[in-house]
């Protein structure tokens, strides 16, 4: 393996990416999927071959480029010939509503789209000129030379959307010149042989980190199979199989892996970003993967994926560390200023603000938002420095630490994505008969944000419906959990809608007898009370209207498999979401349910991998 050190001076653009590893041993594994695997050979001959063809295409230099696959080697061999083309790296989730879609489409207007044959239909009426990467021959019968182009100051490196507050997404614009802090600013508390799981989406930009940390350093990327729906186990199951030892993933995710498991020995890095890490990860963390270092990130999307970094657990003394976001990452320049913009002293509560190598160009097609949160301070007479102003609260500790306070506004984050509810109170206005709306996230016992809806209507509007149209509009994590209808808003005496004043939903959408439950439904009722800790609910409520969320149906799967000889799978709950389909659906299974279950006795079902064996003290 190289020296790190080495790695950082040599990367400095896309193509010194691979470099390191083709010079020092290129035929080690780069990138496995499956029973596929290519080396760094294979990759940068491949990706060479592909960036040829698209230069032949005339899509090169500075051409937005869109890339909406499902986890294959092609999809980081497309990444990787876009950028070595000069084009513009153009990340679009497949599994985006068909509305979304279109915004992105229209908003970038990328010279070419690459996809996948079974994804056409889903592009073929957006206007876009479509690559299928997988049965295209053209491209692979490209030179597997390729010669280096220049780069300009500013060029555009990627495009990644976001949120916005008038129901549509930003495109955030990001720079080659921020291309090397990836690396360079994680060189000291960064692992050094990565061999990485890549969790979450492609529009969801730690993927990125993940790759090109990843390949710069020599080491290998394991991707996961999510043309079908990827649960807990499968991510477990690849932990072991590939003895994954670097992770960076969103707290939920973390925690519902760890609920699974016993022990996992390969981790030796674990990195929690895009939302507020729940109080029981780090203990569960030490018990569960106690080699592995834990770390909290804070980041927005305008900064290259990261800016501060706090180690929460320490592998190396065993030691559990106040949950907070840490110091700014090499080079990175992070201010807590106060409404003067000036500079807050410790303790007292300010926004924060970010710059550095990594900062973003701005917003595409929107420069005067651009030049509202991107501009120069001058800080306790210093030069003026160009940064970034975040809408987070903050606070500056004793330590030298940040301690993350929450929004400014009402943008939260839910699953690791940044969400600004006005987005979606603006989609639900949209809804015919529906005057006002209002959104919230609030704290679920899982430890994860929830939304809620709230709207006035002059008709009765089922929330099933306004669901079904919300689903057509927005990605699956922007749809509210709970909606309900108000005859009038509390307000304040100002005449605002008082947020505060919001009733929480009840959980109580119909009062079906229990005398009429069959013994399987009273089971998965005893469950989802469990699980939900409530009873206001009946076996004809939709899980997700009662206060059910992607977190909790883990929960709910995982009781019901340890509890009720039933199988029973992720996507089971998804087309059949309340008791009386579900259990239906499991009655003309093969297994019958337990005759007595108690849920609160039941220990959770742990997955049995021979690998993840615990040692005894003295093995450690």
């Amino acid at each position: 393996m190289p020296d790190k050190k080495s790695v950082s001076r040599k990367f400095n653009n896309i193509y010194s990416l691979l470099s390191n590893q083709l010079e020092h041993d290129p035929l080690a594994t780069a990138v496995v999927f499956e029973n596929i695997s290519l080396t760094y050979k294979e990759l940068d001959e491949k990706s060479n071959q592909f960036a040829n063809y698209l230069l032949a295409l005339g899509v090169g230099s500075g051409k937005v480029i869109g890339l909406s696959l499902t986890n294959h080697p092609n999809l980081i061999i497309g990444l990787l010939g876009i950028l070595k083309a000069g084009g513009v790296y153009l990340p679009i989730d497949p599994e985006s509503p068909i509305g979304h879609l279109d915004y992105i489409i229209k908003d970038a207007t990328p010279s070419l789209l690459i996809t996948e044959s079974h994804l056409l239909d889903r592009f073929s009426k957006l206007g876009c000129k479509v690559l299928p990467i997988d049965t295209d021959p053209v491209w692979k019968n490209a030179a597997t030379c390729f010669h280096e182009l220049p780069i300009q100051p500013g060029q555009l490196l990627y495009i990644v959307y976001t949120s916005g507050s008038t129901g549509k997404s930003k495109g955030i614009m990001l720079t080659h010149d921020s291309l090397p802090h990836f690396v360079v600013a994680r060189e000291d508390p960064y692992i050094k042989n990565p061999v990485s799981l890549m969790l979450g989406s492609i529009g969801f930009d730690p993927s990125i980190l993940t790759i090109f940390y990843t390949l710069a350093l020599g080491g290998k990327i394991c991707l996961p199979n999510n043309q079908v729906r990827v649960d807990i186990d499968t991510v477990i199951a690849l932990i072991a199989k590939f003895s994954v030892n670097f992770i960076i993933c969103v707290p939920s995710l973390y925690l519902a892996i760890l609920k699974r498991i016993d022990y996992i020995p390969s981790l030796r890095q674990v990195s929690l970003a895009g939302e507020s890490m729940p109080k029981q990860i780090p203990i569960l963390h030490s018990k569960v993967a106690p080699n592995a270092m834990l770390y909290n990130e804070y980041g927005p999307s305008e900064y290259a994926i990261g800016g501060t970094l706090s180690t929460i657990f320490d592998a190396r003394d065993s030691k559990i560390h106040e949950i907070n976001i840490g110091k700014p990452l090499k080079d990175i320049i992070v201010y807590i200023l106060d409404q003067d913009l000036k500079a807050c002293p410790l303790g007292a509560k300010g926004e924060i603000f970010i710059g550095g190598p990594g900062l973003a160009k701005g917003y595409l097609n929107n420069q005067s938002l651009t030049n509202e949160k991107f501009f120069s301070i001058s800080i306790n007479e210093l030069p003026p420095i160009l940064l970034y102003q975040t809408g987070d609260f903050g606070c500056l500790l004793p330590d030298g630490n940040i301690d993350f306070l929450g929004r400014i506004d009402y943008q939260v984050k839910i699953l690791g994505y940044r969400v600004e509810l006005a987005g979606i109170e603006h989609t639900i206005s949209q809804f015919p008969g529906i005057d006002e709306s209002v959104v919230i996230a609030n704290d679920s016992s899982s430890g994860e944000k929830t939304l809620i809806a709230y709207f006035s209507s002059y008709k009765h509007v089922p929330p099933h419906e306004l669901r079904l149209f919300l689903s057509n509009l927005l990605p699956k994590y922007m749809v509210p959990s709970q909606f309900m209808q108000l005859s009038q808003f509390p307000l304040t005496l100002n005449g605002k809608i008082d947020r505060k004043a919001l009733p929480l939903p009840e959980n109580s959408l119909s009062t079906d007898a229990k005398e009429t439950y069959s013994e399987l439904e009273k089971n998965i009722l005893k469950i989802w009370q469990s699980v939900l800790k409530s009873e206001k609910f009946s076996i004809n409520d939709n899980f997700f209207d009662v206060g059910g969320n992607s977190v909790l149906m883990l929960d709910v799967l995982d009781l019901i498999k340890s509890t009720i000889d039933a199988n029973v799978q992720i996507t089971d709950m998804f087309q059949y979401p309340t008791i009386s389909q579900l259990a239906l659906h499991l009655s003309k299974g093969k297994n019958s349910p337990n005759s007595s279950v108690d849920p609160m006795k039941s220990d959770k079902r742990k997955s049995n991998f021979s690998k993840f064996k615990k040692p005894e003290k003295h093995d450690r």
